[in-house]
């Protein structure tokens, strides 16, 4: 099974920004097995997949798992199905029995939506009951889905009422209100939510008050510039330069930092512009380009004031500049003096494709870029329901947004760092980068041909931030390590340049080679898949086998083995493939469709 990429988007959080990969869970979700069977079989034959690996050691299926059915049924008008899953619950978890939530749903099943209403004004002061967040949301979210919006907001209101800290239950009570026609009590509702971070975020500055363009002043004191964590007196310091651009530092999630596999150095986490004067993504009317330009070269200026601060120090500094971080760290070398001992810039272009910032007549939409080649047009604010109710301040501050990036990416850095000596910089791009587009090969000759290193990582817009490329970027600065490559990149560069067959018997004759990462499963199969569709389907043999020999228990290795086996024609070994997946993860719906078709 090709596995696709995933591209998330967070409600104020442009793409440009900076996350993380989450690692895959060793077992399946039982609730989404379920959910896939019903879409393939119809509701009996769901339940009877939820009854026969409700307790399989191949899914997980806590409390939570057992709700998501029961819902899934209720939704789908099946009562019975719904009641007999909420049975096997209570009698596998003793704590449903004083779940307020599971009594309400009940009632939900049985009752009218009234008697809803008349059990919480019973209910919900008594010491028995628990209120799980997660169990009243997907309550509220089965009564939303069946059109009982009143029901629905009652439930969301009472989560509310025993979990005020959380932020999803303003906005899902928001969402009933919208359901219910009263916009002015929805949208009042969602600002309260919005309060309860401190920090401040596109949204809540979009819904602020608002301000026309007031210009950044820097403060003179340079420590104001970063924060900093880690080895406070170490003699190396790694200073971080993030995505977005975001109104806050992303430092409170993943820190990419930490995926060098060491802490023996300080870490630093660079302002930007818009960070220290968050107003200016929400101005009205909305910056021009000059103003944005002004801000973006800002940024440049904290970065180089930083560098600065800690050269004067004596440190060893290496800057790593990710997304619209790397945008900043080009303006750096273009305007600054390069006081940096070496430069990680990855996942932006010299000469940016201006289309990624095209104005749109509706409004609200970007440009991304599908296997990092056919550009489509992508909403920002995605299912965002309430975004309806203050749709122009939202606009407005994606068109501020875009502005900062898209006013400095005007400028073509193929010219303006023409003939400048790039020596001290690794330039990484992802083949498959869903927030730029590919890097052009021209781009990448002209990193070469003025001293830079290249790495291509066989992945998205985020993989270069994974640990496999950072430690070696760490250890090739640190100990004068050969900067390793990915395997995937160089056998795709490899049939590219019809050398397939010499480059996999080369690298499998040392697969232990310090010259490449060790084999990474996803990106040996979007390999495969790739090759596929250029119609190179013995490489792409070639390459699943390889997978399979890597990741033997690896369900995914044998289903797309099984496939290309299949396209060729091998009856035979397609099927014992499908089987070998099939018994790894009896989730996998593609191995259950692909042999129902064999035994036809």
């Amino acid at each position: 099974m090709k596995m696709k990429m995933k591209m998330i988007l967070f409600i104020g959080v442009l793409c440009w920004g900076t996350t993380l990969p989450s690692p895959l869970a060793a077992q399946s979700s039982l609730s989404q097995f379920v959910y896939d069977v019903t879409m393939l079989d119809g509701a009996d034959a769901a339940l009877d997949t939820f009854v026969r690996y409700e307790q399989s050691p191949k899914f997980y299926a806590n409390q939570d798992e057992f709700f998501k059915c029961a819902q899934l049924f209720f939704r789908m008008g099946q009562k019975e199905s719904a009641l007999k899953i909420l049975g096997k619950a209570e009698q596998r978890f003793s704590k449903l029995k004083t779940s307020a939530a599971l009594n309400l749903f009940y009632l939900a099943i049985e009752k009218a939506p009234s008697t809803i209403a008349k059990w919480i004004e019973k209910n919900a002061n008594k010491k028995e009951y628990y209120y799980s967040a997660f169990e009243l949301n997907e309550i509220g979210m089965s009564l939303m889905a069946k059109k009982k919006y009143e029901a629905a907001k009652l439930v969301f209101q009472l989560n509310l009422d025993k979990n005020p800290t959380t932020n999803s239950a303003y906005e899902r009570l928001g969402e009933a209100y919208v359901a219910l026609g009263n916009q002015a009590k929805a949208l009042a509702t969602y600002q309260k939510g919005l309060d309860l971070n401190d920090q401040p975020t596109l949204i809540k500055l979009a819904l602020g008050e608002q301000l026309p363009y007031q210009a950044t002043v820097l403060p003179k004191d340079t420590t104001q510039l970063f924060v900093s964590e880690g080895k406070t007196n170490s003699q190396m310091v790694f200073i971080f330069v993030q995505g977005g651009p975001l109104p806050t530092l992303g430092i409170y999630g993943n820190d990419p930092l930490l995926n060098f596999g060491s802490d023996d150095f300080l870490r630093v986490h660079v302002k930007e512009s818009q960070i220290i004067n968050p107003t200016i993504l929400a101005a009205k009317p909305k910056m021009t380009a000059a103003q944005a330009v002004a801000e973006h070269q800002l940024s440049a200026e904290i970065l180089h004031r930083t560098v600065k601060y800690f050269k004067g120090r004596g440190k060893t500094v290496y800057v790593v500049g990710h997304s619209y971080g790397c945008s900043i760290g080009l303006e750096y070398l273009r305007t600054k003096e390069d006081l940096a001992d070496g430069l990680i810039l990855m996942g932006s272009d010299l000469d940016e494709d201006l289309r990624n910032y095209e104005e749109k007549e509706k409004g609200g939409t970007f440009i991304r870029w599908q296997n990092g080649i056919e550009p489509y047009e992508k909403s920002f604010y995605g299912d965002f329901i309430l975004g309806t109710l203050f749709q122009e301040a939202l606009f407005r501050g994606l068109d501020n947004v875009k502005l900062l990036v898209s006013s400095n990416h005007q400028q073509r850095y193929t010219e303006l760092l023409k003939g400048r000596d790039l020596s001290k910089v690794i330039f990484m791009y992802g083949r498959f980068d869903e927030a730029n587009g590919r890097t052009q090969a021209r781009e990448v000759e002209f990193w070469r041909a003025h001293g830079a290193q290249v790495r291509e990582s066989y992945g998205d817009h985020h993989s270069m931030l994974a640990k496999p490329y950072l430690s070696t970027v760490y250890e090739h600065l640190t100990q004068g390590k050969i900067l390793k490559k990915s395997v995937a990149s160089m056998l795709a560069q490899a049939s590219a340049a019809h050398e397939f067959d010499f480059a996999l018997a080369s690298y499998q004759e040392n697969p232990s080679s310090n010259l490449y990462h060790p084999l990474d499963e996803n990106e040996i199969n979007n390999l495969g898949y790739e090759l596929l569709g250029q119609g190179k389907k013995q490489e792409a043999l070639a390459v699943f086998k390889l997978n399979v020999a890597a990741f033997p228990d690896h369900w995914n290795t044998h289903d797309s083995l099984a496939e290309t086996y299949l396209l060729l024609g091998n009856k035979r070994l397609g099927i014992k493939h499908y089987q070998t997946s099939l018994s790894l993860h009896p989730g996998n719906l593609y191995a259950i469709k692909a042999l129902r078709e064999q035994q036809k």
